[in-house]
């Protein structure tokens, strides 16, 4: 009964164990979305970034957005940037116009970035825990100890960009209305 129980509890432990494991954190988040309503005749877009909690401890994200029509180049429609702060406030911009043309596409295009504030001061290297960049020499996150770190001035780390497009279809041409019969004359 004893080794039962061993195995039992020893099996609970190794599978906990690797479900710990596939614990996805230290990660970005971005996403870019469009849609369009015909009602108001209004094409919305939205762009953010967000950290979760461990990443957040040490990087703000960034988020820069842009509305616009694939037919018209290099012109935005709309544009923003905003910052957030660490996983508790995403950055988030929401784009909109009302230049809405059947037949045409519409696309959100979203630059993620993250901002490290923080600074090793023994080796002068830039602290970067999840390298997100290729900037730190040394391949590990923390290049030695005891750690003394100060706010400085900001590093940005540029993650990558998304994209969403979205084609408004031509209305339906018109169905003609039927001809009535002409109706015979009285004799």
């Amino acid at each position: 009964m004893k080794k039962i129980i061993i195995a039992t509890c020893l099996s609970l432990f190794w599978i906990l164990g690797t479900a710990v494991i596939n614990i996805n954190a230290q990660t970005a988040y971005g996403i870019s979305i469009v849609r369009y309503d015909t009602d108001t005749r209004i094409v919305d877009g939205y762009s953010g970034t967000w950290l979760d909690y461990y990443a957040g401890l040490y990087y703000d994200p960034e988020v820069i957005g842009d509305l616009y029509r694939t037919d018209m180049n290099e012109t935005s429609l709309d544009h923003g940037r905003h910052f957030g702060y660490a996983d508790i406030i995403p950055a988030e911009v929401y784009l909109r116009t009302t230049n809405f043309v059947e037949g045409r596409t519409y696309c959100t295009y979203s630059q993620h970035a993250v901002w490290g504030y923080f600074y090793y001061t023994q080796t002068s290297r830039w602290f970067d825990p999840f390298r997100y960049s290729t900037f730190l020499a040394n391949p590990s996150p923390w290049p030695g100890f005891p750690f003394s770190y100060f706010y400085v001035v900001p590093r940005r780390y540029y993650l990558g960009y998304t994209q969403a497009c979205i084609a408004i279809p031509l209305p339906p041409p018109p169905t003609p209305t039927p001809t009535p019969p002409a109706t015979p004359t009285p004799t």
